[in-house]
């Protein structure tokens, strides 16, 4: 749902109308999480507005449904049909982790190899992006996976299914199907990330100073996994 991330992915030749096995696109997804600016960016890339959810249910009844008023009047704005729709049975929640991770993996299954930026003494295996002014050292990505303008991977191992946002730093780590966003960074950290979504400028880090302990500063409805 992160428009930069949707527009790196698509200058990497991801398919914007890629869906899941039941038929939801990223646009449903951007639609019924009222994420405006996603929402436009994937329009601007292709998105068929004209999809029906589930087969039956046009894409404006997502917004509807969760009442996110932007993503509406975006597309009443420019010239969409809008129209109300009462929804019964099965509704699927964009707002958990688990979606906006199959979201990230159906897109990221579309996308077309290609490097722009500098790869030094490092593997790059299957499809990967390495956009430009991204730099890989010593490390492994393992595709499908997008490293995202300015990145710098250094000393780690990027797995299958990962997304990693403009300006994050993953070093001496470990991160697999996951969503980094920009501006973030992963340094030194004991195990393996996997399955995690990671906002912006955030950071996680390990130190050795004395005494240890762990120190937290989150915010509402997050969730953190200690081993």
């Amino acid at each position: 749902g992160n428009a930069a991330m949707i527009e790196a992915l698509a200058s990497g030749g991801a398919d914007a109308n890629a869906a899941t096995t039941s038929g939801t696109t990223a646009l449903m997804f951007a639609s019924q999480a009222g994420n405006a600016e996603a929402v436009k960016a994937l329009i601007a890339h292709g998105a068929n507005v004209n999809a029906l959810w589930a087969g039956k249910y046009p894409i404006i009844c997502a917004p509807c449904e969760t009442l996110q008023p932007r993503a509406l009047q975006w597309l009443i704005d420019h010239g969409y049909l809008v129209r109300p729709h009462v929804i019964e049975g099965w509704w699927k929640d964009t707002g958990r982790l688990e979606d906006m991770l199959e979201a990230n993996r159906i897109i990221l299954d579309t996308l077309t190899p290609r490097t722009e930026g500098q790869v030094e003494q490092s593997e790059i295996l299957g499809k990967v992006v390495v956009e430009a002014g991204a730099r890989i050292t010593q490390s492994t990505v393992r595709g499908p996976a997008i490293i995202g303008r300015g990145a710098v991977i250094e000393n780690a191992y990027v797995g299958p299914f990962t997304s990693i946002g403009d300006g994050v730093t993953v070093r001496g780590s470990e991160v697999e199907h996951s969503i980094l966003l920009e501006g973030s960074s992963v340094c030194d950290v004991g195990g393996r990330i996997e399955s995690s979504l990671i906002g912006r400028n955030v950071s996680i880090y390990r130190t050795a100073s004395k005494p240890r302990s762990f120190n937290f500063m989150l915010g509402d409805r997050s969730e953190v996994g200690l081993i």
